[in-house]
């Protein structure tokens, strides 16, 4: 996987003649497949905190459309390809969010919707049809890109079973890492992390917590800064 053509803003990557363009909005554009991939929303993760007493604001699944929709408007994706957890809780009191859901598909029906399921989704089915995505298996293929929730492998270094080239895209770790902001203060970031043939894409979702990575040297760290991506060197 070789870095064509990188600036603060985006980063384009090739492999095997397909396209891949990381954003800092913690997504994936593939403008060859007119698509727009994100992974681990967790929508209802916020209302399943108040329903547990934890003081978090409203309004996070406003803002999280928002973001879904300024990033199609400004790619011009056809498809949303969610690699898993769109959903957090499938628990009825926790659902506040689900009329609001309900509502931006029914205004956004033109757009087509991927979903590889992933371990939470399965606790929220009923309202996964009724979103009427396109559901599909873990390591589905998708024009040039295998999908997947649950990464590979950690390092994220290997090529397929058959020995041929594939650029896998995957979630479910909410991969985060440490840059210093200041003397001696270190604030983490969500990241990307790229192996030779795979991906693993930050989590788009507020309130999922961030698991730290380390770079390895089969992998690069590309964190999410605010607007802007920053490589990470290694140790």
């Amino acid at each position: 996987m070789d870095a064509l053509n990188s600036d603060c803003k985006r980063m384009k990557l090739m492999l095997e003649g397909t396209s891949i363009h990381l954003l800092p909005e913690r997504a994936v554009w593939l403008p060859q497949m007119n698509a727009v991939c994100i992974a681990d929303t967790h929508f209802g993760k916020a209302a399943t905190f108040r329903l547990a007493g934890l003081a978090v604001p409203e309004g996070t699944t406003t803002a999280m459309l928002k973001r879904i929709d300024k990033l199609v408007a400004e790619t011009g994706a056809e498809t949303l390809i969610v690699l898993g957890d769109f959903t957090h809780s499938g628990k009825v009191a926790a659902r506040d969010y689900v009329d609001e859901l309900v509502a931006w598909r029914d205004s956004n029906m033109g757009l087509n919707i991927v979903l590889v399921l992933g371990n939470h989704d399965r606790h929220s089915r009923g309202l996964i049809e009724r979103l009427a995505f396109h559901i599909v298996q873990e390591g589905e293929r998708f024009g040039q890109v295998e999908l997947r929730h649950f990464p590979n492998s950690t390092t994220a270094d290997s090529l397929n079973p058959q020995g041929n080239t594939c650029l896998v895209l995957s979630g479910h770790l909410h991969p985060g890492c440490a840059i210093a902001v200041a003397p001696k203060v270190w604030k983490k970031f969500p990241c990307f992390v790229l192996g030779q043939t795979q991906i693993i894409l930050p989590a788009f979702g507020e309130f999922t917590g961030l698991a730290q990575v380390d770079r390895t040297p089969f992998q690069r760290i590309i964190a999410c800064v605010e607007d802007e991506l920053i490589e990470i060197d290694p140790v």
